[in-house]
């Protein structure tokens, strides 16, 4: 079987091999899930392209209309930059009473036959 592995963002030691500590399957698609879905566009040196317009919308007026641009950005961005996952569905709810936004991501992988959902609760503060 396929183990997606990435480095720890911790960037501490293993205690026994000193090497830095890495995240493996679940947590390494989690991870890259997010970082692809709060990276701004520019914001990566040399790919441009790379990113949603997420933070963006978060300052729009709170509509459906926004609901659907952030389901389509985050579609977007994991379709064109994250090949070991296949994505299933993105919810985006927006709770303009409490000034977040919940995104669930439905996705599969080789190695689990079942779906997961990921969970992401963006706050509007600047």
């Amino acid at each position: 079987p396929v183990i997606y592995k990435d480095l720890s963002l911790s960037f501490s030691k293993h205690p026994i091999t000193q090497d830095l500590i890495s995240v493996t399957n679940q947590e390494a698609i989690k991870r890259s899930l997010k970082h692809l879905v709060l990276t701004s566009f520019y914001e990566v040196p040399f790919e441009p392209k790379l990113g949603s317009n997420v933070y963006d919308l978060l300052f729009e007026p709170a509509t459906p209309f926004t609901g659907i641009m952030m389901n389509n950005y985050i579609e977007e961005v994991i379709r064109n930059f994250e090949p070991r996952v296949e994505l299933i569905e993105v919810d985006t709810t927006v709770n303009p009473d409490n000034n977040t936004v919940n995104i669930n991501i439905t996705y599969g992988f080789q190695n689990i036959p079942t779906n997961i959902t990921f969970n992401l609760e963006l706050d509007r503060v600047r």
